[in-house]
């Protein structure tokens, strides 16, 4: 049972390198794009569970990691304040 979760690891870890590649997607609009994708995500696998597809919903899931793993580094990147150096001057004195 741990190829599953390995599967699902290597996703959301190619997820974080493809943000880590694309730089500055720090648009809001790329966020919101990407938490639509995400929710579609989600209702496509519910879809595909309830009709049965199992190996289409576990595809869909997949993509549902990689997508959550870009959207976790873009927004982790949004939350870190600038380096502003007259600041941690001030800290430091």
């Amino acid at each position: 049972m741990k190829l599953p979760a390995l599967w699902i690891a290597l996703s959301l870890a190619c997820g974080i390198v493809v943000a880590a590649a694309a730089g500055a997607s720090s648009l809001p609009k790329m966020k919101l794009l990407f938490a639509i994708a995400l929710g579609a995500y989600s209702v496509a696998v519910l879809v595909s569970l309830r009709c049965g597809a199992v190996r289409t919903a576990w595809i869909f899931s997949l993509e549902l990691w990689l997508l959550l793993g870009i959207l976790a580094a873009t927004l982790e990147r949004s939350a870190t304040p600038p380096a502003n150096v007259g600041r941690q001057m001030n800290t430091v004195n």
